[in-house]
């Protein structure tokens, strides 16, 4: 597993140019030796934090589309939340993950890619967007409240959130997609195994037959 943490000092935005984004990156990669077994020591904890069994956090952001997008309360369809940065390289990992998974499911499953701006650049995020090729909304975490509120400590932290908005799985670091897949299909198959466990559709199917 793979974590960026996000320790950048107070005034990060306002001080990050080209010069502290190469540092961060090389912090970073750094990082991928030196603390991946200390981040993922405490991922139970983090977990815990963040409210799996929870309902989540309720929500607004403007995306780089400029549309809002809310979170709380219940839904159509169940949710990726997916919290990164342009210069984590984890998140560049499993970007092309999300991708198939909101092209593939968009009927069946929202996926909203959060950038923490306030540890990012928009221009960058944008960038970052279009190389690969995403057509999931993003959405601009500019003062980091957001990350906040689910008590976020790494990049990239992926989080589901089921149809009555409850925060099913926390996974911190980049995601396989076999792990993420099987916290995801039970989530996508729901509405099918209620309506065929329900035995009043057999009764309503039985009555419009007479």
């Amino acid at each position: 597993m793979s974590v960026c943490k996000h320790d950048e000092p107070k005034g990060f935005k306002q001080l990050l140019g080209k010069v502290l984004r190469t540092t961060a990156l090389l912090s970073c990669a750094l990082m991928f030796t030196a603390e991946v077994s200390a981040a993922a020591a405490d991922v139970p904890a983090l977990q815990n934090a963040m409210g799996e069994g929870l309902p989540a956090p309720s929500f607004t952001l403007k995306g780089l589309d400029s549309k809002p997008y809310s979170v709380g309360g219940r839904r159509d369809k169940p949710l990726i939340i997916n919290f990164w940065a342009s210069w984590c390289g984890p998140c560049r990992q499993e970007a092309p993950l999300l991708q198939k998974l909101a092209k593939t499911y968009h009927n069946q499953l929202d996926v909203y890619a959060v950038n923490v701006t306030q540890y990012d650049q928009i221009q960058d995020a944008a960038d970052f967007t279009r190389s690969f090729g995403y057509t999931m909304p993003v959405l601009l975490d500019t003062k980091g409240d957001v990350f906040g509120q689910y008590q976020g400590a790494a990049f990239p932290t992926t989080i589901l959130v089921d149809r009555n908005g409850i925060v099913v799985s926390v996974m911190i670091g980049s995601v396989s997609e076999a792990r993420l897949m099987s916290k995801l299909t039970p989530l996508i198959e729901e509405p099918e195994k209620a309506e065929h466990n329900n035995p009043l559709t057999w009764l309503d199917l039985a009555g419009e037959d007479d």
